[in-house]
């Protein structure tokens, strides 16, 4: 059986390129969703691909599965209205709150988190490449293709201060104190929501211990779930 899992390979952001499942789970062929052929299974996983993976699975064969997947508009700072997720055949969004079950994007399972990083400054400032810079020399944006790297800054910080969703997630995962300064609505569709600013003037940032732990284990049980689907659609 072929199994393929679609995502932003070509984005020159850190979060896209280690959105999808396949990165951490026996789940096939991790590709570009611009270069994908057909596949007895799709997963489309990872990033704000909602709309460009309901375009692309027009007309497709076989099963298609959304796992992790958001929406977002850009200038909305507010919490969207989901998109129609009835296309899949099972679909699991990185939204909470949502008309389809909360699967977190599957980046959680890296093992990078398993690793200690050590606070050595008050704040960290970390931005999104297509916004104004952060302040400071303490800063990092989602350019830096690096996970490792990007990792290494955002628990260098007390505090998180990032323009990124993907900022907001990872920090939030590490366990630090978390202030947004969002961009769109897919922030608000976060299920540890952070504190929100439209500028970082020393507001408290908030933490979850527990998000780490919430978040694989949300994607472990879909990843199960979508094992027993694959075997029955087979069977059946």
């Amino acid at each position: 059986m072929r199994i393929v899992n679609l995502h932003f390979a070509g984005s020159p952001n850190v979060g896209d390129l280690n959105s999808p499942p396949g990165r951490y789970l026996d789940l096939g062929t991790v590709m570009d969703i611009a270069a994908a052929s057909e596949a007895e299974v799709t997963i489309y996983g990872g990033g704000s691909m909602a709309e460009a993976a309901l375009a692309h699975l027009a007309g497709r064969r076989g099963l298609k599965i959304a796992w992790g997947i958001g929406y977002t508009e850009r200038g909305r700072l507010a919490r969207h209205r989901d998109p129609d997720y009835s296309a899949f055949d099972l679909a699991g969004s990185r939204d909470f709150g949502g008309a389809v079950r909360w699967v977190p994007c599957a980046s959680c399972l890296s093992p990078l988190f398993d690793q200690a990083y050590p606070v050595t400054r008050e704040v960290a400032f970390y931005g999104h490449r297509l916004l104004s810079p952060m302040p400071g020399q303490n800063s990092l944006n989602n350019d830096c293709l690096d996970m490792a790297q990007v990792l290494a800054h955002l628990g260098s910080g007390e505090t998180v201060v990032t323009s990124s969703y993907h900022g907001v997630y990872w920090a939030t995962l590490l366990g630090r104190k978390v202030v947004a300064l969002p961009y769109g609505s897919k922030f608000f569709a976060l299920k540890h929501q952070p504190t929100f600013a439209d500028r970082y003037e020393g507001q408290p940032g908030r933490s979850y211990p527990e998000a780490l732990a919430e978040c694989r284990e949300a994607n472990f049980r879909f990843g199960h779930d979508v094992a027993d689907f694959i075997a029955h659609r087979r069977i059946s």
